[in-house]
């Protein structure tokens, strides 16, 4: 048993540290991000724009849901926040915001909203500052 035991262990610790590095490198080894993917579907700096499938669409994303309708919106913040708002009366809906990396760091969904209509409001932690305190009293 002594034989085997050490050699297993440090096999399992290599293999854990190679999966680590390989899981926080590819990120940053990776040529094409998130926002040139969106650019070059079409995807503009304000507005919507749907993403099509790879069936209905030669340039399309593969793995898409056919039945699902896709959007996506490229959002920059260094000349202010973005508001997003309106009553969305589907059965499902769901709304995740991404870094220009493609970390996702917020997503709701017509559950967790409930009947209240959807407002969000997307900003630097500066621009949040200022934003509250421009908010009157009673807000």
């Amino acid at each position: 048993m002594n034989g085997w035991f050490g050699p297993a262990v440090g096999a399992a610790f290599l293999a854990m540290l190679v999966h680590v590095v390989t899981v926080l490198i590819i990120p940053i080894v990776t040529p094409d991000r998130l926002w040139s993917r969106l650019e070059a579907l079409g995807v503009g700096l304000s507005g919507f724009t749907r993403i099509p499938d790879e069936r209905s669409s030669a340039n399309g994303i593969a793995g898409l849901d056919p039945a699902t309708i896709v959007m996506a919106c490229r959002y920059d913040l260094t000349n202010g926040g973005i508001r997003i708002a309106g009553r969305l009366d589907l059965d499902y809906w769901a709304i995740w915001l991404h870094n220009e990396t493609g970390f996702s760091y917020y997503a709701i969904n017509a559950r967790a909203n409930g009947d209240r209509a959807l407002e969000i409001r997307v900003m630097t932690e500066d621009q949040l500052t200022r934003f509250r305190a421009d908010l009157p009293d009673d807000a």
